[in-house]
């Protein structure tokens, strides 16, 4: 009987087919597995993210929460945070906090004193491992609050204040100016000294009877040679090594930074006062109407009338003014002398002037009598000198700060309106010459061997003012201190300075309350939160300067909320 082989061969197929079967479902299932393991992890990944995400937006919301109760709690560079108390709270520099699996970080970078940049970053190994990391970050500024603000002290808007601080000028504190007073710098004897000449502070001349000459040191003025026994009656310096000075019997003495020689003997003639245009042109003045001048190395001499003439002032070298005796005032135009009719002012004996410009001038003479040149005409001056002593000598440092000295110690002052007497007398002599190397220094010589100086102005060293107590409105943290100040260039550079401090207070008295350490830095620092929480406030502002200069303020700002 005949097989049929067509079945064995299906046998055989089909357990080849169930083979490859199973390694097809094999794969997959593999396939399966991987896939399912896959979307577990990716679960397990995502949730994470979510979490670290949620941490690290706490982590800002929870500085933006402390910023609205008080601002000057953000002075960290890095801190956690907790609500441990009920309300989110700082733990202090450089610290983080670790939750669960997570390590949360955040950081601060001040943009300026009203703002800043928070950042959180959470860290955590990933699962099955690994490293990932969220970062959020905002910007946080102090917008909910207010500013006390005082620019003007003058109303006497204050608790307390120094007797040295100035508050009278209207915004602005600093400390007050002292005043500058004539007082005698040395008695050298029986010399009578008619003329002085500083170069600087620690350099100068005085002339005299007698020939009699002395150097300035600093601190002493000391004999020096003058060559000749004649009187000396002016000096008059283009430099400390080219003076001349002028006076009896036509001496015409020259100092060239090392000796003084007779330049010149003119002949009899007195001469009171000089004035050097350069070392080869200048004038002189002096008795009986003597005048001279000098072109190259050699004087020469021309007679201008008999007047004496006792001053000497030039605009320019064209344009001179010398005050004399019987009310005369001659004018030199670069070539001659003259007394035009419009400077004949009576019978006045002047002895000396200043010209502050063609069309502005003062005269004084004796018997107190001063004038004023308005470009036209000479003029009394209402309310006159002050005095009816003899004025001999004039000198100015602006239109309205002028000086003249004369008989017994007088010395009057000009504020641009009106003299005034200075008082008290500094000596009883006779005073002939006065000179300023600043408003604050300045000298008279006279009979008796006196020699005054103007000295001391300045300002006051130190300082302090207290405000009024502030009220807050309610119990505020007091988050910031600024202010604006002018400090001038001071030696030693932080001997001028401005400082602040503060006090807070339940009540207005202020009982119990301590000030806070020094406050520098104008351009605004954050205020220790050991000060908030108190309704009422207080500042207290210290000036410093180096009696020279005063430091001013001009205004302060304490923010709070």
């Amino acid at each position: 009987m005949e097989k049929d082989k067509s079945a064995g061969r299906r046998s055989g197929q089909s357990i080849l087919e169930v083979i490859i079967a199973l390694a097809i479902f094999a794969l997959f299932a593999a396939s399966m597995v991987s896939l399912a393991l896959g979307g577990f992890t990716s679960l397990i990944k995502s949730d994470e993210y979510l979490t670290a995400a949620a941490l690290a937006d706490e982590g800002l919301e929870a500085a933006r929460a402390i910023r609205d109760g008080a601002w000057n709690e953000l002075v960290y560079n890095q801190s956690a945070v907790s609500s441990s108390t009920g309300a989110w709270r700082f733990l202090g520099e450089g610290t983080s906090e670790t939750i669960g699996s997570f390590q949360r970080v955040i950081t601060f970078t001040p943009l300026d004193l009203y703002r800043q940049e928070v950042t959180a970053k959470v860290n955590w190994l990933t699962t099955p491992g690994g490293a990932a990391e969220v970062t959020r970050a905002t910007y946080l500024t102090d917008w909910d609050s207010r500013d006390w603000v005082q620019t003007d002290w003058s109303g006497g808007d204050y608790t307390s204040v120094d007797p040295t601080v100035e508050t009278t000028t209207a915004g602005q504190l600093k400390l007050k100016q002292l005043p500058a007073v004539w007082s005698l710098f040395a008695d050298t004897g029986n010399q009578t000294w008619n003329d002085v000449w500083l170069f600087s502070a620690t350099d100068g001349f005085v002339v005299g009877a007698g020939g009699q000459i002395r150097r300035f040191d600093g601190s002493a003025w000391n004999n020096i040679s003058s060559g000749t026994t004649q009187n000396l009656n002016a000096i008059y310096c283009l430099s400390a090594s080219n003076c001349s000075a002028v006076g009896g019997s036509g001496t015409i003495l020259r100092w060239n930074g090392i000796i003084w020689s007779l330049h010149q003997d003119t002949g009899n003639q007195t001469w009171n006062d000089v004035w050097l245009f350069s070392a080869t042109n200048g004038l002189v003045v002096g008795a009986s109407g003597q005048t001279g001048r000098l072109a190259g190395s050699t004087w020469s001499t021309t007679q201008v009338g008999t007047t004496n003439w006792n001053g000497l002032y030039c605009l320019a070298a064209n344009d001179c003014y010398a005050p004399g005796a019987a009310g005369r005032i001659g004018r030199w135009n670069g070539s001659s002398w003259s007394v035009p009719a419009r400077w004949d002012t009576g019978n006045q004996t002047w002895n000396d002037i200043w010209m502050f410009s063609a069309a502005d001038g003062l005269v004084i003479g004796a018997s107190g009598n001063v004038q004023r040149w308005d470009g036209t005409s000479w003029n009394a001056i209402a309310g006159g000198s002050g005095t009816t002593q003899n004025l001999n000598a004039i000198y100015c440092l602006s239109a309205s700060n002028c000086s003249a000295v004369g008989r017994s110690g007088t010395i009057i002052q000009w504020n641009g309106a009106a003299w005034s007497v200075y008082a008290p007398a500094a000596t009883t002599q006779n005073l002939f010459t006065v000179f300023f190397l600043a408003a604050t220094d300045g000298w008279a010589t006279g009979a008796s061997g006196n020699i005054l100086r103007f000295s001391g102005g300045g300002f006051e060293l130190t300082g302090a003012l207290t405000s009024a107590v502030f009220d807050l409105g309610d119990p505020s943290p007091v988050q910031i201190i600024e202010w604006d100040e002018q400090i001038p260039v001071c030696i030693p550079a932080a001997a001028c300075n401005i400082k602040f401090q503060i006090r807070v207070s339940d009540n207005p008295a202020m009982a119990g309350a301590s000030w806070s350490p020094d406050f520098t830095a104008a351009a605004g620092e954050l205020i220790p939160i050991s000060y908030n929480g108190r309704r009422y406030a207080q500042y207290q502002v210290f000036l410093n300067g180096d009696g020279a200069n005063t430091p001013v303020l001009d205004e302060v700002r304490i923010n709070y909320k």
